[in-house]
């Protein structure tokens, strides 16, 4: 069973609205992605959103990979509506465990996309892949692994998944990694990244 975030679940929502007239968001594990997902209506555009960064506790080697699969799909479904998304992040860390799902777009090219699975964990995005290039135009696919022994620390795990700059601010994170390093408690309840608006 995945533990969910303790976010309230009309926060959420209200997030998911708010977020329409944002350039940049980031929120890590203080909601799920799929929650985030869920309260995004079909009317909702984002003309504005460049970049979205995202949190789930379902990223796990043991999580079902068929839920997986529906998440990174979900996440194309609702991108097909952010016009301007360049970086698409969806991505999850603990001691020993790391995973991100990473989409980029260059900003003047719709034929120059990628998907990235970076992680501890293998994970198939054969499925995932074909969705996103029968809707969202050709995109590369990579793997990246990384060793789980590096792992000490959720900072840790955000410097190794090479994660945007937007999911935490460079002080914060070497402060993260240096109490991981130090044996400190190196807790992460929560961190709102950059939301930016015109």
């Amino acid at each position: 069973m995945v533990k969910d975030f303790p976010f309230p679940h009309e926060l959420v929502g209200a997030l998911a609205l708010r977020s329409c007239s944002l350039e940049h968001l980031s929120v890590s594990y203080m909601l799920c992605a799929r929650d985030f997902y869920e309260k995004c209506r079909r009317t909702y555009k984002w003309e504005r959103l460049q970049s979205l960064a995202l949190t789930s506790p379902s990223l796990t080697p043991t999580g079902d990979s068929g839920l997986i699969n529906e998440l990174l799909v979900t996440a194309g479904r609702v991108a097909l509506r952010m016009p301007k998304l360049q970086d698409l992040v969806l991505w999850n860390g603990k001691r020993g465990e790391a995973c991100a799902f990473i989409y980029h777009k260059e900003s003047q090219s719709r034929d120059k996309a990628s998907l990235t699975w970076r992680g501890t964990w293998d994970f198939n995005l054969d499925d995932v892949a074909k969705w996103w290039q029968k809707n969202l135009g050709p995109v590369q696919v990579k793997y990246v692994g990384l060793q789980k022994e590096i792992i000490h620390s959720h900072g840790d795990a955000i410097y190794h998944l090479r994660l945007p700059r937007d999911v935490i601010d460079p002080e914060s994170l070497r402060q993260i990694r240096q109490e991981g390093m130090l044996g400190g408690a190196a807790a992460f309840h929560g961190v709102i990244g950059e939301a930016t608006e015109l």
